[in-house]
C-alpha cells in the first residue's frame, strides 16, 4: 500500500494520511476499469466541484481498514439495471471509511489518479462527472435495518421538511474536512481548482444553513466548490443529508447561495 493524493503523477505533499491499495483503485490501462470511467477533456472541462455521497450501508464490522477495498469491490461487480447482464458503469474517487466513534480521524483512500483525462461516473450526467471529484463516505445513511453501527440520529431540513437521518462519526467528518481541504483552494495540477465554499440558504429567522433543495440545471453549471449528491438536479438521491455541507461550513469554508 502507498500513501499520499497522487494527483497527475505528482504526490501531494502532506497528504501521507491519504492510502493508496492496489486493491481498492481503478486503472485506466484495464479494459474493466476502463469501462466504469469517463473521458473528460482536460482544458475544456476543469475540475472545480467536490461532491459527497454517503454509501447508503456499512461495510464489514471486523475491521476499519479494508472498507476501501469492500466499497471499490461492491462498485466493480454491481449490475446495471438497464441493461441486464452488464455491470453498471460507476466509479468514486475517494473513499472515507467508517471507524470507532472515539477515533481522531477515520481512514481515506484515494481509488484512481485524479488530474488526468480520466473521471469517475459517480453522479447521473457526464458534464458534472468531469468537472469534479467524488468522495464516499461509508454510512447507512438513514436509520433502518441496515445501521449495524448503532450510529446515533439526527434531525435536518431537507427538501421541503425534517427528516430523521443517522450521524457520521466524528472521525470521519475529521478526515473529510481533513481531505476536502486538500483538494481545494489551490490550482492543482490537471486543472483542479475548487475554491472553498459551499451553498447555503437562509431559514425563515434569516440565518443560513445548507442548501436543503437541489439545484437547478442552471445554477449547477455555473456553481463551483462543495455540494452533496442530492443537490443534483435529476435525482432521487438523498445523500448526503446536508451533513457534509455542514461541516465544511463548520470549519471555515464559505457560504454562497446558488
Amino acid at each position: 500500500m502507498e500513501r499520499g493524493i497522487l494527483c497527475a503523477g505528482q504526490v501531494l505533499a502532506g497528504t501521507d494520511w491519504c492510502r493508496r491499495d492496489p486493491d481498492a483503485w481503478w486503472d485506466p490501462e484495464v479494459d474493466a476499469d476502463r469501462y466504469q470511467l469517463r473521458v473528460r477533456d482536460m482544458q475544456d472541462e476543469p475540475v472545480d466541484l467536490l461532491v459527497g455521497h454517503w454509501t447508503a450501508g456499512e461495510a464489514g464490522l471486523r475491521s476499519y481498514d479494508d472498507d476501501g477495498a469492500r466499497l471499490v469491490e461492491m462498485m466493480k461487480r454491481r449490475p446495471s439495471r438497464k441493461r441486464p447482464g452488464e455491470r453498471l458503469r460507476v466509479s468514486i474517487q475517494f473513499v472515507v471509511g467508517a471507524c470507532s466513534p472515539i477515533a481522531d480521524f477515520a481512514p481515506v483512500w484515494q481509488t484512481m489518479e485524479i488530474g488526468t483525462k480520466w473521471s469517475a461516473v459517480h453522479v447521473g450526467r457526464g458534464e458534472v462527472n468531469a468537472r469534479s471529484l467524488g468522495v464516499e463516505v461509508v454510512s447507512a445513511g438513514l436509520p433502518g435495518e441496515f445501521n449495524s453501527r448503532h450510529r446515533a440520529g439526527e434531525r435536518v431540513f431537507q427538501l421541503g421538511r425534517y427528516r430523521d437521518v443517522l450521524e457520521f462519526f466524528p472521525g470521519q467528518i475529521r478526515s473529510f474536512v481533513r481531505l476536502a481541504n486538500a483538494l481545494s483552494n489551490r490550482c492543482l495540477p490537471g486543472a483542479i481548482e475548487i475554491p472553498r465554499r459551499a451553498p447555503i440558504e437562509l431559514d425563515g429567522m434569516r440565518a443560513a444553513r445548507p442548501l436543503s433543495r437541489r439545484f437547478t440545471r442552471g445554477e449547477l453549471r455555473h456553481w463551483k466548490g462543495a455540494m452533496e449528491h442530492f443537490h443534483m438536479d435529476a435525482t432521487t438521491k438523498l445523500d448526503a443529508g446536508t451533513l457534509l455541507i455542514a461541516a465544511l461550513l463548520d470549519n471555515g469554508w464559505s457560504g454562497a447561495r446558488a
